[in-house]
């Protein structure tokens, strides 16, 4: 996405070229939203370096530590009836009545907590634009788009030990007791 900073910048940069000489021409992000987009440029234009090229501080936390990943990964049909049993759950557990008080406290639709996934839904339910079940099956397929979005994030993480849910905690205890050269205990 190519886009150039506004003239009006607020970090005082010129028309043209940054403090570091880059002209803002060449200044590209890869971003869905134009706020990420904005200040990951204005990092950029301001450091010289893109987020991408800088890493971590070097304070020594991370040495301290070996970190061992466990990713639960249940079967793609089981996740999915959970999730279409949690947002049936949540609605019979009265989704409606929390948007009608939010409604009626004067939190309006454009507020960041109808961001969340269900809650535009519901307040289309409770408003007469939509009935129940087009409200669940929105609900149901914006949430299996969250998972697969965050499965696919999840995956481009390194060293990660991926299993089934019932295998996670003989895994994880296993992995501790090689690091540990002592057996782990599962009540402990």
């Amino acid at each position: 996405m190519e886009r150039a900073l506004p003239r009006s910048s607020a970090i005082g940069f010129n028309e043209t070229t940054t403090t570091k000489g880059v002209p803002y021409e060449k200044v590209s992000m890869n971003s869905t939203t134009p706020a990420a987009t904005q200040e990951a440029r204005v990092s950029m234009l301001s450091t010289g370096v893109p987020a991408s090229a800088r890493g971590r501080p070097a304070d020594g936390w991370a040495e301290r530590w070996r970190v061992l990943k466990v990713g639960v990964e249940p079967p793609r049909e089981d996740l999915y009836a959970r999730i279409a049993a949690r947002v049936e759950s949540m609605l019979n557990a009265g989704w409606d009545a929390e948007v009608r008080r939010l409604h009626e406290s004067g939190v309006g639709p454009d507020a960041n907590g109808f961001r969340a996934i269900g809650y535009r839904e519901v307040a289309e339910w409770v408003s007469g634009r939509a009935d129940r079940e087009e409200t669940e099956r929105k609900i149901v397929a914006a949430t299996r788009a969250l998972a697969k979005r965050q499965k696919t994030w999840f995956a481009r993480e390194h060293g990660v030990v991926r299993v089934r849910p019932e295998e996670a905690l003989a895994t994880a205890l296993g992995m501790l007791n090689d690091e540990t050269g002592k057996e782990a205990d599962a009540d402990e």
